[in-house]
């Protein structure tokens, strides 16, 4: 009887213990701040990156319809200095600011040059926007194919 009794404290101590120690808690809570601490540049580096994609499809579809002007009027300029020229519907560029659909906005695209034989156009990071702190700055597209961006900066295109 002795040990009947001994077995059901037992039990009745054991069902007590439940739950985490304070220690536990304070250890969990360490490696979920150490792999966020991790993560997060890594996935801002990358959003970063996406949207730096988007405008250099903007840049690139500017300077279709650039080539598209450039083929039907043998010039790349237009009455209007620096405004988006004239083009058959099918090439105008409608886009003055990326990315295109909805959300919101990080670049603006324009021409920032324009003469009858060259042309350059710049991707500008919207000073409101998250992207105006990224480290390739505006990005930029000539004519001849030349593709630039912030002085000093590698990997932006």
């Amino acid at each position: 009887m002795l040990i009947g009794i001994n077995s059901k404290t037992k039990e009745a101590k054991m069902k007590k213990i439940t739950g985490f120690t304070l220690i536990e808690l304070l250890i969990t809570v360490a490696i979920v701040g150490i792999l966020s601490s991790v993560a997060w540049p890594s996935y801002k580096y990358i959003v970063e990156q996406s949207r730096r994609e988007d405008a250099k499809a903007g840049l690139m579809q500017l300077a279709q319809a650039m080539e598209n002007h450039y083929s039907v009027n043998f010039t790349y300029s237009s009455s209007a200095q620096g405004a988006i020229p004239s083009a058959p519907a099918s090439s105008v560029f409608p886009h003055s600011q990326t990315p295109f659909e909805g959300g919101s906005k990080y670049y603006n695209i324009k021409i920032t040059s324009l003469a009858a034989q060259t042309w350059t156009i710049a991707a500008v990071p919207i000073s409101t926007s998250a992207q105006s702190g990224d480290r390739c700055g505006t990005l930029t597209l000539k004519n001849s194919g030349e593709k630039g961006a912030a002085t000093g900066v590698s990997n932006c295109w």
